[in-house]
C-alpha cells in the first residue's frame, strides 16, 4: 500500500475513487465529475495537501483537503475521507491520517477542521483516535425532490430571504 498526495491526480481518477468510497454512504452522494471538481473548489480544495492509500494503481481510500485561514489560522478542511467498500477495516483511514497530519504542519496547518453525518460512528471513533474532539454540532434536513413543493409568489409572515454578509457564529 502507498500513500501520496493528489498533486497531479486527474480529477475523474478522484472522482471514481470518491463515488465508490462512497456508494453506500448515509446520503450516498451521486455527483458528476463536474458537480465534484465544482464541491472540491468551493471548498478550497488543494491537492498537494490531500492523500490518497493505492492498491495495485488504484487508489482505495483517500483524504482531500482544502486550505485556507479560520479565526486567523491556517487551516486545513476535511472535505471528504473515504475508504472503498472492499478495502475497509484494514487502517487505509489511519494511515492516511498518519502520513498526512505532518505534511499539514510543514505546510503551516496550524488547525484541521472536519465535518462528521453523527450517524457515522467509525469516522467519528476514527477522528477521536487521532485527537478530534466535537466543538460544534448541527442538524440537518432531508426532503425527496417530488415532496418539495416550489411556488412564487410573496413569502409566508415572518420569512424572508437575503444574502448574508458573514456567518454569526454567536
Amino acid at each position: 500500500m502507498k500513500i501520496q498526495s493528489l498533486e497531479n491526480v486527474s480529477i475523474e481518477d478522484i472522482h471514481r475513487a470518491f463515488t465508490r468510497a462512497f456508494s453506500d454512504y448515509v446520503e450516498p452522494f451521486n455527483l458528476t465529475v463536474e458537480q465534484l471538481q465544482h464541491t472540491l473548489q468551493r471548498r478550497g480544495f488543494n491537492a498537494c495537501l490531500s492523500f490518497a492509500a493505492y492498491s495495485g494503481g488504484e487508489i482505495v481510500g483517500f483524504t482531500l483537503n482544502g486550505s485556507g485561514q479560520w479565526n486567523g489560522q491556517a487551516t486545513a478542511y476535511d472535505t471528504g475521507t473515504g475508504v472503498h467498500i472492499s478495502h475497509r477495516k484494514q487502517g487505509i483511514a489511519s494511515r492516511i491520517f498518519e502520513a498526512s497530519l505532518p505534511v499539514l504542519k510543514a505546510h503551516g496547518v496550524s488547525q484541521y477542521l472536519l465535518e462528521v453525518i453523527r450517524v457515522n460512528t467509525k469516522a467519528a471513533d476514527l477522528y477521536r483516535k487521532f485527537g478530534f474532539s466535537i466543538t460544534r454540532e448541527f442538524d440537518y434536513w432531508a426532503c425527496p425532490g417530488d415532496a418539495l413543493e416550489l411556488r412564487s409568489g410573496p413569502l409566508p409572515e415572518g420569512i424572508s430571504i437575503r444574502p448574508l454578509e458573514g456567518p454569526d457564529w454567536s
